[in-house]
């Protein structure tokens, strides 16, 4: 077993002379990170396996350009204290000798523990604490967890600890860079990072290792923490929630949920999901073959204590089961066809509205789920099941780029899970279950979520489907909560809980109790998905434009001004010229969304076109309107084709003539002009130009 930690004297003196206040964010955001580096690898052998993380201020999220980012990263400011973490995820080794077993499927002394709940990981902290003379952190009772901030014990990081050490002062999307090499972590690298659907990228699928290795296999970072990216995912306290859109200190996330959050990702997860900035969730009480812990303590004084509640309770209303399921190719079909013959459930197969545009696996339609994956798509279905007959859903899908694809999104987001319990089956390649539980996790906070199946491909197992059935199926009449300790009957307070839609994602509006967390309803807000201008091209007439709006959600409804958004229109519409409209979104919508129309100028007609030596001179009237100039083309085909055209530029706009030279004598030429405006747009000139004007014909001067 690893040594119990000893604080360097220096490095406590320097943690008491300079404790962590808000006055101090900027201090720490600059040279006192650069010190918690420095100070950290100094540690390292004077601490054994712990490493010092000098606390600071930084940016927690991910920027809106990251690539392959989730609406869940919102980027905001955090200020963390100090605290010791292991510079690797906890070997099975040093479980085993606690805890006296190895739940782990791929065992190895030197291997991270995995296969272990959440609850398992606090006991572990709780044992392990108490062995060494320690004080635990951990008070248990039943599924309620209460963190004693005071105690100098073994506990589990915060999401904003572990997201602040993987970083490692980086701000990039890995502490190693923007890119993923086989080098630089353990994952299902055969795709890349922010690459296209093809699988041509410099790793290929042969380098996927497909099983964790040992826990400082790859190369650590800048504060000597091995694998924070990869190989196993690992727990964190906090349960899944939104962040706070404000600057916080030290947040340990909200109290109640069903799902907690995972960091790092592991050996199956695609890049995206080894991020620094990625947020997992995994039901508190569902153990992976991917998912680990990785140890943190305190340094330092610190108070106050935090509780973790498992509020979510299985209802036993109907006592049915409803299998629902998505298939593109067959192999989840035939899944759910052996679980409906052998469960004797109902089954409802999920269809788009829309399909793709190929029915068999390849780079088109991979490239198709990949676009929607990016974008948190919701696309419409041709129906869908009433799910409020059944009290458990069995839902099959398969698994593409290690999610859900998005017809399942659709579905979940479409009916309240309140109470329901959710069981997953899926059919997958090399990536297993991958994200698609989190995904889940997500997106129905509201539901208990049990242990899933997987089968590769269409590779089923009559006596492996019977026993998940037994294990995960809920026993009629059974009330999943009633036996947890200190339960007793509530009478009931509610609040309204409002989740603002975006344009991006839905949002909710929930009905919960104050004191006990039942959920007496949830309703959906549908996103607002499409932004259309009335016109949204105009010609110059010197009076004000204001384009009518109609916004759209992605229930086919209609958004109302001054209900729902308000609008802000250019003050100076008038001339020639690109103009935004703004849509600032209110109470149950938020976020802005923008449209862009045009006002061309004014088409121009030649007043005279005369022959002149070498050429031709065309005249037109002096325009009232702000230009930049006019484009005369001429051209020796009454078509203007491309070979037979040429044209000149007057870079006046107050220019009425224009001279046009070294035209072949004798030859009739057809002539026409127009005007333009040019603008800047995105650092580049762009030219707006107004109609032709009726052509006109001239022999060019002898």
């Amino acid at each position: 077993m690893k040594k119990q930690i000893i604080i360097l004297p220096i490095l406590l003196a320097f943690v008491l002379l300079f404790p962590i206040d808000a006055s101090a964010s900027s201090y720490f955001s600059d040279e006192m990170i650069s010190f918690g580096r420095d100070a950290a690898q100094e540690s390292v052998q004077a601490e054994d396996e712990f490493v010092l993380i000098q606390g600071g201020t930084f940016q927690m999220g991910s920027p809106a350009g990251e690539p392959e980012r989730n609406s869940d990263e919102i980027q905001h400011s955090v200020t963390v204290r100090n605290f010791y973490m292991d510079k690797t995820e906890l070997s099975q080794e040093d479980y085993e000798a606690v805890m006296g077993m190895n739940p782990s499927v791929t065992k190895g002394s030197n291997l991270p523990v995995t296969n272990i709940t959440w609850y398992d990981a606090v006991q572990y902290c709780n044992k392990r604490s108490t062995a060494e003379g320690l004080i635990p952190c951990y008070r248990v009772s039943g599924t309620t967890v209460t963190w004693n901030k005071a105690a100098n014990g073994y506990r589990l990081p915060t999401e904003a600890e572990w997201e602040y050490a993987a970083r490692a002062a980086t701000t990039t999307p890995f502490h190693f860079g923007d890119y993923v090499h086989n080098s630089d972590a353990n994952c299902y690298n055969a795709y890349g990072y922010n690459n296209d659907a093809s699988g041509s990228w410099v790793n290929g699928s042969d380098a996927y290792l497909r099983r964790p290795v040992e826990v400082d296999r790859y190369p650590a970072n800048a504060y000597g923490l091995y694998n924070m990216h990869g190989n196993a995912a690992e727990w964190v306290w906090d349960w899944y929630g939104a962040y706070d859109s404000g600057a916080v200190e030290n947040p340990c996330g909200p109290e109640n949920g069903n799902a907690k959050i995972v960091r790092g990702g592991g050996w199956n997860d695609h890049p995206k999901h080894i991020r620094s900035a990625y947020r997992g969730a995994q039901p508190a009480d569902v153990g992976l073959y991917s998912i680990g812990i990785r140890l943190v303590r305190s340094a330092g004084e610190t108070d106050g204590e935090a509780r973790s509640v498992y509020d979510v309770k299985a209802e036993q209303r109907t006592g049915r089961t409803l299998i629902v399921y998505f298939s593109q190719t067959g192999n989840t079909e035939g899944l759910a066809n052996l679980i409906h013959e052998i469960s004797g459930a109902d089954i409802f197969r999920l269809e788009r509205r829309t399909p793709y545009s190929s029915s068999s696996n390849g780079p088109v339609l991979y490239g198709e789920a990949l676009d929607e994956l990016r974008a948190e798509a919701v696309p419409q279905l041709k129906a869908y099941p009433d799910t409020s007959q059944y009290d458990t859903i069995l839902l099959g899908y398969c698994n593409w780029w290690s999610s859900i694809p998005a017809s399942v999104r659709s579905f979940l987001l479409h009916d309240d899970f309140s109470g329901k319990t959710i069981v997953p089956f899926c059919s997958m390649g090399g990536g297993h279950f991958g994200q698609t539980i989190s995904a889940i996790a997500k997106l129905v906070p509201e539901s208990v979520i049990r242990e899933g199946l997987e089968v590769t491909y269409s590779s089923y197992d009559r006596n492996e489907i019977s026993a998940w059935l037994e294990k995960s199926l809920p026993v009629q009449g059974e009330d999943e909560g009633s036996s947890l300790p200190g339960d007793k009957i509530c009478e009931h307070s509610y609040r309204t809980d409002i989740v603002p839609a975006t344009a991006r994602q839905d949002g909710s509006i929930t009905r919960i109790c104050v004191s006990c967390g039942t959920v007496e309803s949830r309703s959906v807000i549908p996103q607002a998905e499409s932004l259309k201008l009335s016109k949204t091209s105009y010609t110059y007439n010197g009076k004000l434009k204001k384009p009518g709006i109609t916004i759209e959600d992605s229930q086919g409804g209609m958004l109302e001004e001054g209900k729902d958004y308000t609008l802000s229109y250019p003050d100076h519409a008038k001339d020639p010229g690109i103009y935004k409209v703004t849509v600032r979104f209110k109470d149950n919508y938020s976020g802005t969304m923008e449209e862009r129309f045009s006002i061309k100028p004014k088409g121009i007609s030649i007043s005279k076109l005369s022959q002149k030596k070498g050429g031709v001179l065309v005249k037109w009237k002096k325009q009232k309107q702000v230009l930049s100039g006019y484009e005369i083309s001429y051209s020796t085909s009454r078509k203007f084709t491309k070979k037979t055209t040429r044209s000149v530029i007057s870079g006046k706009g107050r220019a009425t003539s224009k001279s046009v030279s070294k035209l072949k004598t004798g030859q009739r030429y057809y002539v026409r002009i127009r005007a333009f405006r040019t603008l800047n747009v995105n650092g580049k000139p762009k030219r707006l130009y107004s109609a032709w004007s009726k052509t006109e014909t001239v022999m060019a001067d002898k």
